[in-house]
C-alpha cells in the first residue's frame, strides 16, 4: 500500500499526558494509535484521485499488522476500541481503510498553531533566561555584520572604494 506522503521525515509530537491516557497501558492500542500518528498525512495529500486530508492516512489492517509487528487480529481488536473511544473514525472499502485520527489537530498543532498546554506558564520565562547560554561568537558577528551595514547605509556620502572594500571580505554584504 502506498504512502500518502513522506512520513519519514519530520517529527510528531507526544506530551507526557500520554501517560495517563487510557490505553496507555493496552500495549497493541498504544503501539497502533502511535504508528497512526506517525503516518498519518501532516498536510492534505492526493492518492489515486482522492484528497486525503491531515490527519488521516490510507491503510489496511494487514499492512498496519506488518508495519506494527502486531497480529491482524491485534490491529483489529484495537482499531475498534480507538474508534470505540472517539480517538479515529474509519471507512473501509473492498481495497484500503481510511484512518482519521480525530483529534490530530490537537496532537500536532502546526507551528503557528495554538496548542493547550498545561504547562505554558513555566515555560514562558525560559528564553530570556537562556539566552544568555545559547548566544555565541556567530551570533555576535552576525549583529557587527548587519550594524556595519546599517551604518554604511546612514552615511549621506559613500567612498564607493570603501564599500566595495568590505563587499570582499563580507559575503552578506549588498552593493
Amino acid at each position: 500500500m502506498s504512502n500518502t506522503s513522506n512520513t519519514s521525515q519530520g517529527w510528531i509530537k507526544l506530551h507526557r499526558k500520554m501517560e495517563n491516557w487510557e490505553w496507555y497501558t493496552d500495549i497493541p492500542v498504544k503501539v497502533l494509535f502511535l504508528h497512526l500518528l506517525l503516518k498519518a498525512n501532516h498536510a492534505p495529500a492526493k492518492w489515486r484521485g482522492t484528497t486525503v486530508e491531515r490527519g488521516e492516512l490510507i491503510t489496511s489492517a494487514a499492512h498496519l499488522a506488518e508495519e506494527t509487528g502486531l497480529s491482524v487480529q491485534q490491529v483489529k481488536t484495537a482499531l475498534k476500541k480507538l474508534e470505540r473511544t472517539g480517538e479515529i473514525s474509519r471507512k473501509a472499502t473492498n481495497e484500503y481503510t481510511r484512518i482519521k485520527c480525530c483529534n490530530y489537530s490537537l496532537y500536532q498543532a502546526y507551528d503557528g498553531e495554538e496548542q493547550p498546554t498545561d504547562n505554558q506558564p513555566l515555560t514562558n520565562g525560559q528564553p530570556t533566561d537562556n539566552q544568555r547560554v545559547t548566544t555565541n561568537k556567530n551570533n555576535k558577528n552576525n549583529n557587527n555584520k548587519k550594524n556595519n551595514k546599517k551604518r554604511l547605509q546612514r552615511k549621506c556620502s559613500f567612498d564607493i572604494e570603501e564599500i566595495k572594500r568590505r563587499a570582499i571580505y563580507d559575503d552578506d554584504y549588498d552593493i
